[in-house]
């Protein structure tokens, strides 16, 4: 089998990087030389690192598994081979990936169950990971093995693992009762915590490498999650956690800061103020995460400013409910990916239950 390979140094008059190369495989339905491909080779040379493309040999590999995939593993690893030989580098010193199934074969070698590949890390561009046939249990193994960083620059046509599997994880934090996996907020095993807590702490870390906005954007309870588990009644929480055990995305939010009041938050000024069975509230929130969104927000209010911390009430508004508001959505310079939200409330009416 020979391959047709392109290699792109720096940019003239650009520093080599001498630490780190690229290497770009293209998808089943173009080849080396398409504008994705090649408009990452030249951004990669303009800042001095060396990248590689190579023509996959998709037409004489087979039409069908298991003809096609035995030919294709091969010559990503061959490609692989060649940018080492190349830069000189070692494999652990190059970032792989490419284009649909070209990222795809990269991703495969890279989390080999036998011979792994172990590079720097995977560059993926609007590619689906998954192994080949997208069996789920073979889909759901595949991405644990993959160690190094993985970075998605275009987005991906399918999940990370089978639905079920990403539904069960995203339900770790609630309780049995409500359909989820977890003991509860704010209940600890006899000795220890709760391996729930630690898995959520590890998979938002491993979420949070290529973007921090992502692991903000997750549907899910977010920081309205925990008032609600430790402080509201039996029927509160099936009411507004058990929304988040239904197959669409649904947010929860948590509005506690405001204009004058944020590191020092018990200054704010959002009031409540009692009316019958209903609380009626009037303030504004802002840099409130994935408050447009949210199905409910918990809404932080004063019953006496002159109090401070100890007049502070905690209310759950749903979208909808009259008076309650989405003003601006922020435009910051990071976490672009992350909805963040001013909140008003004028004349808002909360029943007391």
């Amino acid at each position: 089998m020979k391959l047709v390979f392109a290699y792109q140094g720096s940019k003239r008059g650009v520093a080599h990087i001498h630490d780190r190369a690229v290497l770009l495989a293209h998808g089943a339905g173009a080849d080396m030389h398409a504008a994705t491909l090649t408009t990452f080779t030249d951004a990669l040379s303009a800042v001095g690192i060396p990248s590689l493309r190579f023509q996959y040999p998709y037409r004489t590999a087979g039409k069908k598994v298991p003809d096609r995939p035995p030919v294709l593993t091969e010559a990503t690893r061959r490609a692989v081979d060649e940018l080492a030989r190349r830069t000189k580098l070692p494999v652990e010193r190059l970032v792989i990936g490419g284009r649909s199934m070209g990222g795809r074969y990269c991703s495969m070698v890279a989390g080999d169950a036998g011979d792994p590949v172990r590079c720097l890390g995977l560059l993926l561009l609007g590619y689906p990971l998954h192994a080949m046939g997208k069996p789920e249990k073979e889909r759901s193994e595949h991405f644990p093995r993959l160690t190094m960083p993985v970075l998605f620059v275009s987005g991906t046509r399918d999940s990370l693992a089978a639905k079920p599997a990403l539904t069960k994880a995203s339900m770790g934090g609630l309780p049995k009762e409500l359909g989820g996996e977890g003991e509860g907020l704010g209940e600890n095993k006899a000795k220890g915590h709760k391996q729930a807590n630690r898995l959520a702490v590890l998979g938002a870390e491993e979420m949070a490498w290529g973007d921090p906005a992502i692991i903000l954007t997750l549907p899910g309870p977010g920081l309205g999650g925990p008032p609600i588990a430790i402080m509201g009644t039996p029927e509160q929480k099936a009411k507004y956690l058990g929304i988040f055990t239904a197959p669409e995305p649904r947010w929860g939010a948590y509005g506690l800061t405001e204009p004058v009041a944020g590191s020092d938050v018990a200054g704010i000024r959002t009031t409540a103020r009692k009316d019958g069975n209903h609380w009626v509230l009037n303030g504004r929130k802002c840099f409130i995460t994935n408050g447009a969104r949210a199905s409910w927000v918990v809404i932080f209010a004063t019953v006496d400013p002159t109090k401070g911390r100890a007049g502070h009430r905690a209310f759950v508004v749903e979208k909808g409910t009259p008076g309650f508001s989405v003003g601006k959505i922020e435009e910051k310079m990071g976490l672009r990916a992350s909805e963040t939200a001013e909140l008003v409330l004028e004349d808002c009416r909360v029943h007391e239950d």
